[in-house]
C-alpha cells in the first residue's frame, strides 16, 4: 500500500501554467510581462580573449570552433566581456524554455543606411571594399547620434534601442494602438511628398 502511494506521488502529473514567466529583479529582460519575455545580457569583444580562443582553436585543429558552431553562447561567453546594454556589439537572449540566442547589433540610420560606427584610434583607415558595401560613420563612443539606430533581429523579430529607457524594444507595426477607422480616415501624402517617393 505503502508503495501503492509513493509511486503515485512521483507520477503527478504537473499542471502548465500560461502567462510571462517569472521575472528576476537583477535581470534585464526584453518583452517584460509577455509570453515572449526573454533574459538579456550584453557583450563586447576582447581581443585578449580572442588571441586565446584561437590559439586554442589552431591547436584543436579546429574542433574547438566546431563545438562553438553547435553551441554559439560558448563561443560569446569566452570572446567577449559583459557590458551594458547600451554598448554591446552582440546580445544574449534566453528565453522561457531555457534556449539561448546570439545576435549582433547593428546599427543602421533613419533612411534605412546600414552603419558601421568606428571607435577612434590612432592610425584611421577606411578599407575601399567595406565603404563600397556600407556608409561608415566615425564617432567618439560617448557621443550620441540621434539619427542612428542600434537593432538586433532574433526569433525573426526586430528590437530597437530606446535610448530614453536604456533597453531595447520590440519594433510594432502601425495596427498597435490605432484602429481600422483610424486609416480609412487618414488623407495620405501630399503630391510633392508623393513625387519625391
Amino acid at each position: 500500500m505503502a508503495a501503492d502511494t509513493d509511486l503515485k506521488e512521483k507520477c503527478k502529473v504537473r499542471k502548465f501554467v500560461t502567462g510571462p514567466p517569472p521575472v528576476d529583479p537583477t535581470k534585464c529582460y526584453v518583452n517584460q510581462g509577455e509570453e515572449d519575455q526573454m533574459e538579456i545580457q550584453g557583450y563586447t569583444i576582447s581581443r585578449l580573449k580572442c588571441v586565446i580562443v584561437y590559439f586554442f582553436i589552431i591547436i584543436t585543429i579546429g574542433l574547438l570552433r566546431l563545438v562553438f558552431h553547435w553551441v554559439p553562447q560558448w563561443l560569446v561567453w569566452v570572446t567577449h566581456r559583459k557590458c551594458s546594454l547600451a554598448e554591446a556589439t552582440t546580445v544574449l537572449l534566453r528565453d522561457q524554455y531555457k534556449q539561448w540566442f546570439v545576435a549582433k547589433v547593428d546599427t543602421m540610420t533613419k533612411d534605412g543606411t546600414r552603419v558601421e560606427v568606428l571607435k577612434p584610434s590612432v592610425s584611421f583607415s577606411i578599407p575601399s571594399k567595406s565603404r563600397r558595401r556600407r556608409a561608415q560613420l566615425f564617432l567618439n563612443t560617448g557621443q550620441r547620434d540621434e539619427n542612428l539606430i542600434r537593432y538586433f533581429v532574433v526569433k525573426r523579430v526586430k528590437f530597437i534601442w530606446n535610448a530614453e529607457e536604456d533597453k531595447y524594444q520590440k519594433l510594432r507595426g502601425l495596427e498597435v494602438n490605432n484602429t481600422c477607422s483610424y486609416f480609412h480616415e487618414a488623407k495620405g501624402l501630399s503630391y510633392e511628398h508623393q513625387r519625391k517617393r
